[in-house]
């Protein structure tokens, strides 16, 4: 199969466009003050730094697919997941919160896309929400566990 050079650079920023748009819709759902509480609550919890990172990035990229009536452009779903994750952990850094590491970050990203692997099997459109992922709760009502639940 035979790639035409033009037609690759377009569908690249094409994806570029589609992850900028995710990340922006993920900040301002992470702080909207409707859905602040549980993203605070979320990354607040306790556990391991790089699972809460990893599982809260992926409750929020679920979030917006779920808002987005799964219709998220599959190509850009990871690295936008990747760059929530990383806006996360400034925001802890910064708040005071918790101080993540390159160590923890890399770790989170790891985890973050098994999560996201099995949310998005490789050729599925629809979101694949496995029984050991809990649905996030609904942006309106708070949730104390945060966006990914427990």
């Amino acid at each position: 199969m035979e790639m035409n050079p033009q037609e690759g650079m377009a569908k690249a920023g094409q994806s570029q466009e589609n992850m900028n748009k995710i990340v922006l819709a993920g900040t301002r759902l992470m702080y909207d003050p409707k859905t602040f509480e549980i993203f605070k609550a979320g990354i607040t919890k306790e556990g391991a730094l790089d699972d809460v990172l990893a599982t809260q990035a992926a409750g929020l990229i679920k979030m917006l697919d779920d808002r987005a009536q799964g219709k998220l452009p599959r190509a850009a779903i990871a690295p936008a997941a990747v760059m929530l994750l990383i806006e996360m952990a400034r925001f802890m850094t910064q708040a005071g919160l918790a101080d993540p590491q390159e160590a923890d970050i890399k770790s989170a990203i790891e985890k973050l896309m098994k999560i996201i692997l099995r949310l998005y099997p490789p050729g599925k459109q629809g979101a694949q929400a496995t029984p050991q992922q809990p649905a996030p709760q609904a942006a309106t009502q708070p949730a104390p566990s945060g966006i990914m639940g427990a």
